[in-house]
């Protein structure tokens, strides 16, 4: 028990500002300091260490409290301007209940309502421009051969051990390589950035001296750790009193909070990095700084643990530590310190229950809010357990490796026509913008200020970091031990090269309109330009700041970054006022971008994932049935909906279906030639031929959702009608259990398991190296497990298609 002597020195130090419940905590944790300096005969200035130690703690629960008074007071204030957003959406468009409204502040709406896609989903992605983009750009222009050696381990060794002497007495240099020495330097100020960014939104994360930079851990290895080997090694590596200031002297309470940590990471419920406990949504910034961070002795320890227990690069982890910054910023500036809370408070407000928001006991039979909830919070992407996960995910990683070889043919003329439509919609007219879309294209990133300017765009950065962002992808990240190859897949098949450029292009060709507009006043814009501002909540007087923002000059061609506004003096805004409105900025341009070359988004995984968690057997059953249908519920929410509720009247809305009906069938049209060419049949179908017309509308997207399997022989991925509409892993368990019931019958095809043998094959399908495989291996094979193969293929495509086989 404390003394009242001990008790008088901590108020002392804390300016007689703390209860006496917390005055004894203090005096608990100095207790356990003193035991544990005592026991390791450290008795030299023992006082003077005790005192300031006291003084430390004191002053950390005092601050504690004072932010806790500090988030009651923006909780206050950020329910208020929620209700006024929300009331503001359901005035403005009759049809917007409660629900609609609110979920549009969670992930966007396609109506046409002032600030409907400012959203928390918007803002994540703002962000990410300004925690990632930026970064990404910075480090390009400085170290311009980046690229070429990003997974260089001496490198990213040496970008660690410079991390780690960016501290006051450090000795920046200690490697003697200049690039690790630059790129540690351009990685702690932005990891720095998103913290200030964070506290400012009512975190309170410490600033941490002699970071060697965040940690992504090897969930399989660590599960498969016995949990007393994982603790002992960390424990030899670590610098103790740094990372259990709290548990000082308590050897069991510290075994006790790495063996929590050792399981939230082998089970999965932490996986953006070592946590006491899971970071769940009840309070985002009190948990953010209460997050504890495993701080290690020195670089070569980091570097140790990260050989044995980790993975992923330098960057890459970086990376996913803004990404994680990028996600919490937008709920805590959306909804505040508490946002789970502070959504149920506003739905309150509306005449919701909170048991809207709980998957179980909604009342609506889509649990749109729940589930929107839990994609926000980030419950979608943490495994139930990680084994199944990882199971699961390489089974999916097979088969989109051996299903989407030639997936990059589907998606250059279909992004091009999308990206012409984004710019019709946004008044700049179909054909100039498909112009100006092809010429950002051929530029792609061969110049060094092009390639800047995509950076600060936030966009063409995915294949730098092995990261998969297609459309064309499963949707729910890549995990599982054939991640690496299923990164590398894409790279071969061109998708992720094509997803990198035509994203940029867009960004360049919005970003272009932008410094183009900027020369005129808000009422002078044309129509449809100055709606897609209304859309994303920039009125006149954000307008009248973001047109003095400094342009950027590339081939002749001037260019607005959301960088630039930042760059604004302070006559004419402060900084505050600044960085929201570049933050608004950045989300509309991401926002936009993601119209052009259509990608997952917050509302399709909600539509896709149901709110489940991978690993569990609810989610991975609807993982399994969903792979590959996550792009045609993206253009099918984003395209569809937007041509059929986002348009300013009914004239633009039948206009713009019209041009988007046609040229998708086009586009659909132009990628069944190239198919065909790839597979060696020629010439053309015949696009009179109303059979070739609907398949030609499947493979453009213009069908929406049932465009992937409305017609098996069309199917963009390739895939039966049974494996497109079950997905195709179910798809193809049913078919070999249909051959195995043939083959007990003496009616087994030799034929038959060899087609599906082929068809579930990584890389065999790959569309400049099945042709080859075709005519060299496959076909005689085929002829053998079924003589006259070959004559029949002939005499099918002859009847059906009016076509010959050219090799």
């Amino acid at each position: 028990m404390a003394s009242k002597k001990c008790i008088d020195a901590v108020k002392a130090a804390a300016g007689d500002s703390l209860t006496d419940d917390e005055i004894v905590d203090v005096f608990e944790t100095v207790q356990r300091f003193n035991r544990k300096l005592q026991g390791e005969g450290k008795h030299d200035r023992l006082d003077l260490r005790l005192k300031q130690m006291t003084a430390e703690e004191a002053e950390r629960k005092t601050l504690a409290a004072a932010i806790q008074r500090k988030h009651a007071r923006m909780s206050a204030i950020v329910k208020e301007r929620e209700l006024g957003h929300v009331r503001a959406m359901m005035a403005e468009n009759p049809r917007m209940d409660a629900r609609k409204a609110l979920l549009a502040r969670l992930e966007g709406t396609n109506r046409a309502v002032t600030g409907g896609r400012a959203s928390v989903y918007a803002v994540s992605q703002g962000y990410e421009t300004r925690f990632i983009g930026q970064m990404i750009a910075e480090l390009e222009r400085d170290v311009p051969h980046l690229r070429k050696m990003v997974t260089d381990k001496r490198l990213n060794d040496d970008i660690v051990r410079e991390m780690a002497e960016i501290t006051p007495g450090g000795r920046p240099g200690v490697t003697k390589n200049a690039d690790a020495m630059r790129i540690a330097e351009i990685l702690a100020k932005h990891a720095e950035i998103s913290r200030r960014d964070l506290n400012d939104l009512g975190a309170m994360i410490g600033k941490l001296e002699g970071w060697a930079g965040p940690q992504r851990h090897d969930q399989a290895k660590i599960a498969r750790t016995p949990v007393q080997d994982w603790r002992t090694f960390v424990k030899q590596h670590l610098d103790i009193e740094r990372s259990f200031p709290d548990a000082i002297g308590d050897d069991a309470r510290i075994d006790e909070i790495l063996d929590t940590i050792h399981q939230d990471i082998a089970t999965g419920r932490q996986p953006e990095g070592p946590k006491e406990g899971f970071v769940g949504p009840a309070n985002v910034a009190k948990n953010l700084g209460r997050s504890r961070v495993l701080h290690f002795k020195n670089a070569d320890a980091w570097i140790s643990y990260r050989d044995r227990f980790g993975e992923g690069t330098v960057l890459s982890n970086m990376i996913d530590h803004q990404l994680f910054a990028a996600r919490n910023a937008a709920q805590l500036q959306t909804f505040g310190p508490n946002p789970e809370h502070a959504l149920k408070s506003v739905g309150a407000e509306l005449g919701l229950q909170p048991t809207e928001f709980d998957a179980k006991t909604s009342t609506d039979p889509l649990r749109r809010l729940a589930n929107a909830l839990a994609e926000m919070q980030g419950l979608t992407r943490s495994p139930a357990s990680a084994s199944v996960a990882m199971i699961s995910q390489d089974i999916r990683n097979v088969q989109s490796m051996a299903k989407l070889g030639g997936a990059v043919i589907t998606a250059l003329p279909t992004d091009t026509v999308t990206q012409a439509l984004a710019g019709m919609f946004r008044g700049s007219g179909f054909v100039d913008t498909f112009v100006r879309s092809i010429e950002e294209l051929l530029r792609g990133k061969s110049k060094t200020e092009a390639r800047e300017i995509t950076n600060l765009l936030g966009e063409g950065f995915d294949g730098l970091v092995g990261r998969i962002a297609s459309p064309h992808y499963a949707g729910d990240g890549v995990l599982g031990h054939t991640g690496k190859m299923a990164d590398m897949f894409f790279r071969w098949n061109g998708l992720t090269g094509w997803t990198d450029a035509a994203r940029g292009a867009a960004g360049r060709v919005l970003a272009r309109e932008l410094a183009t507009n900027a020369s005129k006043a808000f009422d002078r814009l044309p129509d449809k330009f100055r709606h897609m501002l209304r859309l994303h909540g920039i009125g006149e007087a954000d307008w009248a700041m973001i047109r003095q923002a400094k342009r950027k000059l590339s081939n002749g061609n001037e260019y607005l970054t959301p960088d630039m506004i930042a760059d604004l003096s302070d006559d004419i805004a402060d900084l505050k006022t600044r960085r929201d409105l570049e933050l608004r900025v950045a989300a509309m341009i991401a926002d936009e971008v993601n119209f052009a070359v259509v990608e997952t988004d917050a509302a399709s995984r909600r539509l896709v994932l149901q709110g489940t968690r991978p690993g569990s057997l609810g989610g991975e059953a609807i993982r399994f049935l969903a792979q590959f249908k996550s792009f045609p519920v993206a253009f099918a929410q984003r395209v569809l909906g937007r041509t059929f509720y986002g348009a300013r009247n009914r004239r633009d809305a039948a206009v713009h279906f019209g041009t988007l009906f046609v040229t998708l069938g086009a586009a659909g049209y132009a990628s069944m030639v190239m198919k065909d060419a790839t597979r060696g049949q020629w010439p053309p179908r015949d696009p009179s031929d109303p059979k070739v017309l609907l398949a030609a509308l499947a493979q453009g997207g213009a069908l929406g959702i049932y465009g992937d399997f409305l017609f098996g022989e069309a199917s963009r991925f390739d895939n039966s009608v049974t494996a497109t509409v079950i997905g195709p892993t179910f798809g193809t368990v049913a078919d070999l259990i249909e051959q195995a019931q043939a083959a007990r019958a003496g009616e087994g095809s030799a034929a038959r398991l060899l087609n599906t043998a082929i068809n579930n094959t990584p890389a065999a399908n790959l569309f400049y190296l099945r042709p080859a495989l075709d005519a060299l291996i496959l076909d005689s094979a085929r002829e053998w497990a079924s003589p006259g193969y070959r004559q029949r293929k002939e005499r099918r495509l002859k009847r059906d298609y009016g076509q010959e086989l050219i090799f």
